[in-house]
């Protein structure tokens, strides 16, 4: 059960990455996200080339925190995605984001 959970999260997050990508690179034209969120992604994720990799695992560490936190069952699955996608984003709004160590959830880490 466990690494069907991963590789469902895994598939989440290239679904992800790919329509970002694709966004960003539509037509060969830079897209400027107008949020803050969108804003300080784009910059954490061109730091460094491992930046959408480290992206990931915060994610992921996040959702198992969600998880754990909220008792939930699989059935439960899209309230823990949509909480962590909340918490995520609360994360990226942060004005003083300079770095991906910057984000709270990056701790998660190094627990």
């Amino acid at each position: 059960m466990q690494w069907s959970f991963l590789r469902f999260f895994q598939k989440i997050w290239d679904t992800f990455y790919l329509i970002l990508k694709q966004k960003i690179e539509c037509n060969h034209v830079r897209v400027r996200p107008k949020s803050l969120p969108g804003i300080n992604f784009i910059k954490v994720l061109t730091e460094h080339e491992d930046a959408f990799d480290v992206l990931y695992c915060i994610a992921f560490e996040m959702m198992d925190a969600q998880w754990l936190a909220m008792r939930a069952s699989y059935m439960q699955f899209k309230e823990v995605l949509k909480a962590t996608r909340q918490q995520h984003e609360r994360e990226l709004s942060l004005e003083d984001l300079n770095s991906i160590h910057d984000l709270p959830a990056c701790n998660l880490l190094y627990k």
